[in-house]
């Protein structure tokens, strides 16, 4: 093996570990667990138990929103051997260190790509960055199923930076993954198909955006066959793929109508900056009287995260995923 190959394996190897024991660490001290993981979990331990998919036995009720968010903690009350409730969190903690071990390793590696070989220490440094965000380390092992999002992402990342063989089974994969993770996620895949043909794609021009749009549209072909085994199971049992939780919101009263709220987003940021004070901050850090300029400088990082997509000598990659962080 050349040397450099040599080494750019043991950098993912030492990214991996490095996630995994900082995750396992984090969690150990905090023994933070979701909220919400209780709720999603009753579902999980009653379909391990022989009970059903649901959240009391009997009633088909469609209590939770992530498909792996509820039979991942189901498998993990199975390979914790039914022993105990805290059996199976930790065994599913565990899961989503190395979930996010590897999500972040492969974000490494979508940003070597995307900047080339020499790059090296520019994508250490971006892994490290990714390593240490609290919000991840914290939402990964406290019950979400955020790890496994990520891991979505990243794979969409690597497979725009790389464009390996197979581009479309790699493109629809990713985007079938997100789905698997959080049903809405069909936002952030419609955001990276608008995203690429603001920006021309790999090709540029017109005929470049037409020839990856063609790309896009058989890589969704992927994710529906990927996909819709959940969708069909789900609307056989509950009579609706569409997760309870969803249905729940949706009868929140609106003044305005989507496309309204949609206008209000630029006044809406800046009026609210909450959102925006908390992306490169910890979790509630707006909240929990953290120092304002750490909350203004999130802002900006965020604005300037946003925007990228705006700079036409950027490589497209890069706008690209400015703009899923603009829409989401």
């Amino acid at each position: 093996m050349p040397k450099g190959a040599k080494s750019w394996l043991s950098f993912r190897a030492g990214i991996f570990l490095g996630v995994f024991f900082l995750a396992v660490g984090w969690v150990s001290y905090t023994d933070h667990v979701w909220e919400d993981y209780f709720i999603t979990y009753r579902a999980s331990k009653n379909l391990a138990e022989g009970n059903g998919l649901t959240y009391t036995v009997g009633e088909r009720v469609h209590s939770f929103t992530s498909p792996l968010g509820v039979l991942l903690p189901a498998a993990a009350y199975w390979i914790g051997g039914g022993e105990s409730d805290r059996s199976a969190l930790w065994v599913f903690r565990i899961m989503g260190a190395l979930a996010l071990a590897l999500a972040v390793m492969i974000a490494a590696m979508a940003a070597r790509r995307t900047l080339g070989e020499r790059a090296g220490s520019v994508a250490a440094f971006f892994g490290v960055v990714l390593a240490v965000d609290a919000k991840m380390l914290d939402f990964a092992t406290n019950g979400m199923e955020t790890p496994y999002l990520l891991i979505g992402f990243a794979w969409l990342l690597w497979t725009l930076a790389a464009r390996p063989p197979r581009y479309v089974f790699h493109l629809g994969g990713a985007w079938a993954l997100l789905m698997w993770s959080r049903p809405d996620s069909f936002i952030y895949i419609a955001a990276m198909g608008l995203g690429a043909l603001l920006v021309g794609g790999p090709d540029g021009g017109w005929q470049g955006r037409i020839r990856y749009l063609q790309v896009m549209v058989r890589a969704a072909g992927v994710t529906t066959i990927l996909y819709s085994p959940w969708l069909l199971w789900a609307g056989w049992y509950y009579g609706t793929p569409v997760p309870n939780t969803v249905t729940a919101k949706s009868l929140f009263p609106h003044e305005h109508s989507l496309w309204e709220r949609a206008l209000m987003v630029p006044e809406k940021l800046f009026e609210n900056s909450a959102v925006l004070q908390a992306t490169f901050t910890p979790a509630y850090a707006p909240l929990l009287s953290w120092p304002a300029w750490a909350l203004s400088a999130s802002t900006v990082l965020a604005v300037i995260t946003m925007a990228l997509w705006l700079v036409p000598w950027l490589k497209w990659q890069a706008r690209v995923a400015s703009f899923i962080s603009f829409a989401g």
